[in-house]
Parts: C-alpha cells; sequence; structure tokens
C-alpha cells in the first residue's frame, strides 16, 4: 500500500498538477473561470474550484505559495445575482451556503494536517513574529472583557481572527521558501487577479446605465456581488506592486507599465477614496522601485513619460470635469467648512468616548454605541480606523499589542530590504493605508491575505536571493 501511494504520488498526473500550480497559468486559470462564474451566476462551481486546488495545494506541494490564489479569490466569488443583499434570496436557501461549507471543511482539514506534519516532522520554528501576532489576536479575542452589554459574538470574531491572522501566517511561514520562483509567483497571482478586477470594473461602466447622470459619475452604482466600490479600491491598489516588479523584472515585462496605469486609472474611476488615497502613496514608490533596481529602464521610463504626458493632456483637456469629479468625490469629507469624513468622525469620536469607558479592555467589537444589534451579525461593524479600532474596542491593552506587531513588521523588513521584499510589504501597506479609514484589516478575507504577507515578509528576513534596493543591481 505504501509503494502505491508512493508510485501515485511520483506520478506523471501528480507531477503535472504541481506543475500547473506552481506556473502562471494557475493565477490566470482562477482569474478566467472567476470571470466566467460570476457572469453565468456558477459561484459555487467557482468556490468549489477555489476549494479543490486550494486542498490539493497544501496536500501536494512542498512550497505552498500558490495558496495566495485561493485567499485572493475567495473574496470575490460572490456573483451579483447570487448576493442575498441585492436579491430577494432567503439566507436558508442561498445557494453557495452548502459548498461554502464543504470547501470549508475541505481547505481546514488540509491545513491540520500540513500543522501536524509541520510539529511531526519538526518543521514549525516559533518566532517573535509568530507570539506579536498570537498577542495581536488574544486582545481581539479579549475585547470587550468586562464591558457592559459584552456580546459572545466577539469571541466568535476573535477566533476567525485568530485563524486568519496566525494560522495563516503560521502555515505559509513553514511551508514557502522564499526563492526567486516564489515571489515571481506571488506576482504573477496578484497580476491576475487585478485582470478579474479591471474587467468586472469596465464590465460596470460598460452595463450598468445609471452609472454615468448628467456627465458625473454615480458611485453608489458601482456595485459588485462581493462587495460595494470601497473595497474595489484596496484590493486594485494592492496588486499595483506585483505588476510593476514584474515590469521591472522580466525580459519583455515594460508593456505592464502601462497596464499598471490602467489599474492605476481603475482604481480612480471606482471612486473608493481611500483607495484612491492609498493609490498616491503606494503607486509612485512601486514606480520607483521599478525604474530605480529593474530591468528595462530605458523603455520603462519612455513609458512613465509617455503616461505623464497623456495625463497632464487629459488633465488639460477636461481640466472642468476633473475638478468637479473630486469636488464631487470628497463633496461630504467637509461639510459646513468642518471635517466630517464621511460620517467617520462621528465613529472616531464614539471611538474616544469607548476608551474612556473602558480603557483596559475596550468595550468589543459588537457594541451598541455605534450600531443595533438586534438580529445576527457575523462581521461587526467598526470606527474605520485600525488603531482607533484596536484603542475603542480593545482599550490600551490592545493598542499595545498592536503597535508592537507593527513595531515588529518594520523591523523585520529593516532587516533585508531587497525589491522582492519591498513589493511584498507595499501590498500589505496598501491594506494598512486603506484601513486607516475603512474597515478592511477587519474583514477576514483581507486579514488572511495581510497573514500570508506577513508570513513572506517573516520567512525571507534572511533570504539570500533578492536584489538589494541600496547597493548598486546585484543578486545577493
Amino acid at each position: 500500500m505504501k509503494e502505491k501511494l508512493q508510485s501515485l504520488k511520483n506520478s506523471a498526473f501528480i507531477n503535472g498538477l504541481k506543475y500547473f500550480f506552481s506556473s502562471p497559468y494557475y493565477p490566470f486559470s482562477c482569474a478566467a473561470i472567476g470571470l466566467i462564474c460570476y457572469y453565468t451566476g456558477l459561484d459555487s462551481v467557482f468556490l468549489c474550484y477555489l476549494g479543490i486546488t486550494a486542498t490539493l495545494i497544501i496536500l501536494l506541494l512542498e512550497d505552498i505559495t500558490p495558496i495566495i490564489n485561493f485567499l485572493l479569490y475567495i473574496r470575490v466569488c460572490l456573483s451579483v445575482q447570487n448576493n442575498p443583499e441585492y436579491n430577494n434570496i432567503p439566507f436558508g436557501q442561498w445557494g453557495m451556503l452548502v459548498p461554502a461549507i464543504i470547501v470549508g471543511v475541505f481547505v481546514i482539514t488540509a491545513l491540520v494536517y500540513r500543522v501536524v506534519n509541520n510539529f511531526r516532522f519538526k518543521q514549525f520554528k516559533p518566532t517573535p513574529m509568530l507570539y506579536g501576532m498570537a498577542a495581536f489576536s488574544a486582545v481581539i479575542f479579549l475585547g470587550g472583557l468586562g464591558a457592559e452589554n459584552y456580546r459572545f459574538q466577539n469571541l466568535m470574531f476573535g477566533a476567525f481572527m485568530f485563524l486568519a491572522l496566525v494560522v495563516i501566517y503560521a502555515v505559509v511561514k513553514d511551508n514557502i521558501k522564499c526563492s526567486e520562483k516564489t515571489f515571481t509567483q506571488i506576482a504573477f497571482a496578484l497580476f491576475a487577479f487585478s485582470v478579474l478586477l479591471v474587467v468586472e470594473l469596465a464590465v460596470n461602466y460598460l452595463t450598468v446605465d445609471n452609472i454615468i447622470i448628467n456627465g458625473e459619475i454615480n458611485r453608489s452604482a458601482i456595485r459588485f456581488g462581493w462587495g460595494p466600490y470601497t473595497s474595489y479600491g484596496v484590493l486594485a491598489v494592492m496588486t499595483i506592486p506585483a505588476i510593476t516588479y514584474l515590469a521591472g523584472k522580466l525580459k519583455y515585462g515594460f508593456p505592464l507599465t502601462l497596464y499598471a496605469a490602467v489599474v492605476a486609472a481603475a482604481t480612480i474611476l471606482s471612486c473608493a477614496r481611500q483607495g484612491i488615497a492609498a493609490l498616491i502613496v503606494i503607486y509612485p514608490l512601486a514606480l520607483l522601485l521599478q525604474i530605480v533596481k529593474g530591468k528595462n529602464k530605458i523603455a520603462n521610463g519612455c513609458l512613465m513619460g509617455v503616461i505623464l504626458v497623456i495625463c497632464l493632456v487629459f488633465f488639460g483637456m477636461y481640466f472642468d470635469s476633473i475638478i468637479g469629479f473630486i469636488k464631487k468625490l470628497f463633496e461630504n469629507v467637509i461639510v459646513n467648512g468642518e471635517f466630517d469624513g464621511s460620517g467617520r468622525k462621528i465613529l472616531w469620536n464614539q471611538a474616544i468616548i469607548n476608551f474612556k469607558k473602558y480603557p483596559v479592555f475596550g468595550i468589543g467589537f459588537y457594541t451598541d454605541t455605534i450600531y443595533d444589534y438586534t438580529n445576527f451579525r457575523f462581521l461587526p461593524y467598526v470606527y474605520h480606523n485600525t488603531i482607533l479600532q484596536m484603542l475603542g474596542a480593545c482599550g490600551i491593552i490592545g493598542l499595545i499589542a498592536y503597535a508592537v506587531h507593527r513595531l515588529q513588521t518594520v523591523l523585520c523588513y529593516c532587516k533585508n530590504v531587497t525589491v522582492e521584499r519591498s513589493f511584498i510589504v507595499l501590498a500589505a501597506m496598501s491594506i494598512l493605508i486603506t484601513s486607516l479609514l475603512d474597515v478592511h484589516l477587519f474583514g477576514i478575507w483581507l486579514t488572511m491575505v495581510y497573514g500570508f504577507f506577513v508570513a513572506v515578509l517573516e520567512k525571507s528576513v534572511n533570504s539570500p536571493y533578492g536584489i538589494k534596493v541600496f547597493q548598486r543591481n546585484k543578486k545577493v
């Protein structure tokens, strides 16, 4: 029996699967199948594809880097026609419920098997970063302890955050290699993911009648089955550093410089303000890294010049319309001469009030002070700012744990500043910057992606592979 299993493991079919999962074909297959299922309403088919391939990746591959595809696409697998919020579909009859449970069982079982093997073969290596992330998760779990009207949903949410942060981080850290292939796989995964995002936004603009009203963009009409336009911004910006990395790495990658500009334009057209705020920081840094340390300097430099000229000409031709778009986009940030932040100021003030009332462990994530939880809700309403969220929901203990974790990640990056690690950090920064104005870090799905990025950062801290940012171009 053991010989048969070994023979199956080394068969041409299994080797073919391993090659497929480790190649750029797999992320682009996810994008293609995701788009087909999104527009045909076959979400359960896409979910099963993601679940089966993720399970096989965990079980078959020594380096499970391709699991990033599952973490990305699970976030966008729900179509408009199958979203209970957009259609009159009772939750009990929701077609995704059973497949989601089955997929969850398979993937979690595979993860448990991988964790057991890590302990069995002594591959599990605890690090200070692991302890920092565990502390960060622990304070989320304990948030609201002792507060009035405490809800046990806090424990449920804390458990999911532990899974998303610590378990994903720990499994990925001990089961990836951080070689040249690893970073290329991650970059192609984000690149393919951006294609899905660009296509879905383009179809929105081409098919939804009320997106453009009297020459103005009606951002409330921009919607996706998997989330509103505010979710789009962070996902799009997150992919740009990977695209520019490939543009500077691949021999004929310079056309991707133009494509990165397309993704940047898509971020702006999504009208996601927090995404645009992150774009202003991330996009120039990604381009700078590409032109200074990447290949094809002349081609990429010329393309950047062309993009700049096109932007200037476009700005000059449509100056009034662009200014009107900007004013419309930020019209409720300043109200009657005072900062309102689209209602965020109220939430931020409430976070301070809740912290003053419960300064040690906070008031918890599920609090009636910002939302009336008359019905069960899986994800809590939060304060749209990570720092104030930790302060209000988890108290001073929570803020200290988050500050320690953030310091650990910064120091970890500074120990080995390479081009490869830099595009990972910029992708993670996209989540962190937008989370200062929104809820993404506490949304479970992006939390898992963030955990993956931290794992890659930690695993690569002593990696000999990479192009040093502050040295002359040379692989070390």
